[in-house]
C-alpha cells in the first residue's frame, strides 16, 4: 500500500488552477495518457510501484485517482488527504475511470483488498491473468508471464558482460 503522506497538503484546488491552469487542463492531461480498454480507462504514463498512476507536478507527487475525481466528480481534493483512499472497484490499480473509483478508508480499503484478491484477473500493469498467461510462485501468487518475460529480458541485457 502507497504511503497516502507523499500527497502534497497544499491547496491542491490553487496548484491546478495556477500550474495546470484548471480542470479542463487537468482533463487533457489525464487524457492524453490513456488508455481505454472496454470500460476501464488505463493509466500509460509514469506509475507507482503498486500500478498507479501518478503526475509531478511542480516537484510533488499526486495520484492519478485522485485528480480523476477532482476533474470529472468535483471531488475535494483539500480535504482530509491522509484519512481518504481511493480504491478502484475494477480492482485494476492502473484504471483511473471515475466510476470505477469511490473515496473510502483505509481500513475500507484492506477489507476490498482481502476480498478481491483471489477475484485479481489483470497484473499490475494491465494484462489479464489467463491460464496461457498465468503461472503461480512458491506462496501462490499469480505471475503475469508476460511481466515475467520482460522482466527477465530487462534483466539479462542489464547483467550482459
Amino acid at each position: 500500500m502507497t504511503d497516502e503522506a507523499t500527497i502534497s497538503e497544499t491547496n491542491i484546488d490553487s496548484v491546478v488552477e495556477n500550474i495546470l491552469g484548471g480542470k479542463k487542463n487537468v482533463i487533457k492531461r489525464l487524457e492524453r495518457n490513456r488508455f481505454i480498454r472496454d470500460s476501464h480507462w488505463i493509466w500509460t504514463g509514469s506509475k507507482m510501484f503498486d500500478g498507479r498512476g501518478q503526475v509531478r507536478i511542480k516537484n510533488k507527487l499526486y495520484l492519478v485517482p485522485r485528480l480523476s475525481l477532482f476533474a470529472y466528480k468535483d471531488f475535494d481534493l483539500n480535504s482530509n488527504l491522509k484519512a481518504l483512499h481511493i480504491p478502484e472497484v475494477c480492482n485494476i490499480p492502473a484504471c483511473f475511470n471515475p466510476e470505477h473509483l469511490y473515496v473510502g478508508t483505509q481500513q475500507q480499503n484492506i477489507i476490498d483488498s482481502y476480498r478481491n484478491y483471489t477475484k485479481k484477473t489483470h497484473c499490475l500493469k494491465g494484462h489479464e491473468f489467463t491460464p496461457e498467461n498465468t503461472k503461480r510462485n512458491i506462496s501462490g501468487a499469480k505471475i503475469c508471464k508476460i511481466c515475467n518475460r520482460e522482466y527477465s529480458r530487462k534483466y539479462r541485457q542489464s547483467h550482459a558482460r
